[in-house]
């Protein structure tokens, strides 16, 4: 993530947004799930998993209930209302593990408070924050591959090889209790974020997605430009990705 430098006092930032999700050309049904609300300055990613038709439904709980989240005044109060609406879904969801039914979802939240963003994550879908060039990962996978580079097991190009190493450590309805990570970050003027599942990450490299982020002029051309450099690839899992712009300098 990049230094933020201290500001005297936030700014007012606009976003224009644009999203989409795929079924893939390998699944017959879709268990992706997404948030893009411009106006409420929240966007969302969820990516369900379980068998039949429980992923689909976990991920629609999920961004059905955050989509009655009220608006906040401030950010701690936008980050608890979060926090609490995931917490719900997720003992819904495991009342039905309970019942026979698993089913859990991913889920990466981004929220806009004046020129404050901050990212909750639980599992492997991704924000990107694109600046001045250079591609940053703002969320961290929560997935076994990934607790082996972390306590030093493997190395990561060892880990990428691994035939399991997807299995998601972290999702709302996984466990009887949930705890999503955070990060918070400035936002800059002509900054470019992306929120993907791990359909559209597993296909493009980062030198792929950071190139595309850079070279649109709006979030609808950036996202029709992700559909275009995916569309002969093998799709074999859902795909949702909601591309971001700073659309104009700060306004007091």
């Amino acid at each position: 993530m990049p230094a933020n430098n201290p500001r005297p006092a936030p700014r007012v930032v606009y976003l224009t947004s644009w999203g989409w999700t795929l079924t893939g050309n390998c699944r017959e049904e879709n268990q992706d799930s997404f948030l893009n609300w411009p106006d409420r300055l929240l966007w969302a990613v969820a990516d369900g998993v379980g068998g039949g038709d429980d992923g689909a439904m976990a991920s629609q709980l999920m961004i059905r209930r955050l989509s009655a989240i009220p608006p906040a005044d401030t950010q701690a109060r936008n980050v608890l209302a979060i926090k609490e609406a995931a917490s719900e879904v997720n003992e819904a969801l495991w009342r039905r593990r309970s019942k026979g039914n698993l089913c859990s979802t991913t889920l990466t939240v981004l929220a806009v408070q004046n020129d404050q963003a901050v990212c909750l994550w639980a599992g492997d879908s991704r924000c990107y924050l694109s600046r001045q060039g250079s591609l940053y990962q703002c969320s961290k996978d929560h997935t076994f591959r990934q607790s082996q580079i972390d306590r030093g097991a493997l190395t990561p190009a060892e880990a990428s090889r691994m035939i399991k190493g997807n299995v998601i450590t972290r999702a709302v309805g996984g466990q009887s209790t949930l705890e999503l990570d955070e990060a918070t970050f400035t936002i800059e003027p002509k900054d470019r974020l992306l929120l993907c599942t791990d359909g559209l990450s597993n296909l493009l490299s980062p030198v792929a997605l950071s190139e595309t982020l850079a070279r649109g002029a709006t979030a609808r051309s950036i996202s029709r430009r992700f559909q275009e450099l995916i569309k002969n690839l093998p799709q074999r899992d859902n795909i949702t990705q909601i591309t971001m712009l700073v659309s104009n300098p700060y306004h007091n």
